[in-house]
């Protein structure tokens, strides 16, 4: 988990998942903010704006994606 504090914007949180899909991905990254923002969290008060996963290539095959040229 890495946090990027935005002045005026609050932050953004980066979680780092393996998963079988982006859905699984972006609902598991939500729960664990969730979480983290409860009142017995360890960050009471805020709350999480939204959840989204950027799609990567598994680790070690980022080659074998096609680029748009191909």
């Amino acid at each position: 988990m890495v946090i990027h504090p935005r002045p005026g914007h609050g932050v953004t949180v980066g979680v780092y998942l393996l998963t079988d899909g982006l859905r699984d991905a972006e609902e598991t990254a939500a729960r664990l903010c969730g979480r983290a923002v409860d009142a017995i969290g360890p960050l009471p008060g805020w709350r999480v704006g939204r959840s989204e996963a950027p799609l990567l290539a598994p680790h070690g095959l980022e080659d074998l994606w096609l680029s748009p040229d191909v």
